[in-house]
């Protein structure tokens, strides 16, 4: 299913025209998407955010296994020293 392109008039821009009169030729209009493309977006978003939590979830895991790690040592150190 494709988008649909906007019709739009064509818009005449002089040579000499600086960027404001580019920028002021432009129609600036809200963009409809259609049900479909906002689901996919929405999906999109919802991927992005379940990868960042499972990243934070793993470096917590492996901060945690690295301190339980330096403990032990720390402690197997302190048992044989006596």
């Amino acid at each position: 299913m494709a988008l649909a392109a906007p019709q739009t008039a064509p818009v005449r821009i002089s040579v000499a025209a600086g960027p404001r009169d580019r920028a002021r030729a432009v129609p600036a209009r809200p963009v409809r998407l259609s049900a479909l493309a906002r689901r996919g977006l929405f999906l999109l978003g919802l991927g992005i955010v379940m990868l960042l939590v499972q990243i934070v979830i793993g470096v917590a895991l492996a901060v945690s296994f690295a301190v339980a790690a330096v403990r032990a040592v720390a402690r197997r150190i302190r048992s044989l020293r006596r």
